[in-house]
């Protein structure tokens, strides 16, 4: 299966060529070419046709927001690159894939990588989550991970997965529980959210949830169905006994046993 083409647009040859190498250390990407302002990036994407660009939004002879914006680009995803975090509401406006901010840890851009294979090419095997051992009888201390962003309603925000609790589908979009009790309606399905999640931590326990099982407290299982409580929640998830039966195998298989 040929690989992602992807154009790199940056005004800073340092910039442009950690981004290369995190590039060029992908079998999933094809970097087909390197742009250092908006005048040349119009020129090269008309010329090799990328399927993905990533573009520094402050470029010195423009704004890459502006860039994005021009209707005759036919480009099927952007990921925009920012020193400034605060420009990635901006860069949501324009339906970017994915914001990176400077400078771009290798492990954030696995992230990316895998969002890209997902739209792009599904039937891909996407790049593997790094995986912690567990220690004896508990579960594998959490790696750090950044914030992600979603879109929540009309706007966005990032959230950092150790507030998620759990995720729930609703139609083509998600509930998203978080700690202290807000409640998120996100604009992404469960799959989306499974492939940028850390399987570790994050379980699908049926088709419509996810649980975050380093936040649960507890899990009262019935004849019929099962509540799990979280640990900074008032609120207990409501499961069917499959799901709740598939929840404590995932548990047992990580070493962690609950009543």
């Amino acid at each position: 299966m040929r690989p992602i083409s992807c154009l790199l647009v940056d005004d800073e040859r340092h910039a442009r060529h950690l981004i290369r190498k995190q590039i060029s250390a992908c079998p999933e990407l094809q970097l087909l070419g390197e742009a250092d302002g908006m005048a040349s990036a119009r020129i090269a994407i008309d010329s090799v046709q990328p399927e993905v660009v990533f573009l520094d939004i402050g470029l010195r002879d423009g704004d890459g927001i502006d860039l994005a914006r021009m209707p005759r680009l036919q480009v099927p995803l952007w990921v925009f690159v920012s020193a400034y975090e605060q420009r990635a509401i901006h860069a949501f406006d324009v339906a970017a894939c994915d914001f990176l901010t400077k400078p771009v840890k290798a492990e954030r851009f696995q992230e990316t990588l895998r969002r890209l294979v997902a739209r792009l090419r599904p039937d891909m095997t996407p790049p593997p989550h790094p995986v912690a051992q567990p220690a004896s009888g508990s579960l594998p201390p959490p790696a750090p991970t950044p914030p992600v962003f979603v879109m929540a309603g009309s706007a966005g925000r990032f959230l950092a997965l150790e507030d998620i609790l759990w995720i729930q589908a609703d139609r083509n979009d998600t509930r998203v529980r978080l700690a202290g009790g807000e409640e998120l309606l996100v604009r992404q399905g469960i799959g989306e959210w499974l492939r940028s999640l850390p399987s570790t931590t994050f379980i699908r326990v049926d088709r419509s949830v996810v649980v975050h099982v380093r936040r649960i407290l507890h899990a009262q299982i019935g004849a019929r169905h099962a509540r799990v409580q979280f640990d900074a929640d008032a609120e207990s998830l409501s499961l069917g006994r499959p799901a709740a039966s598939r929840l404590l195998a995932a548990l047992k298989r990580l070493g962690v046993h609950y009543d």
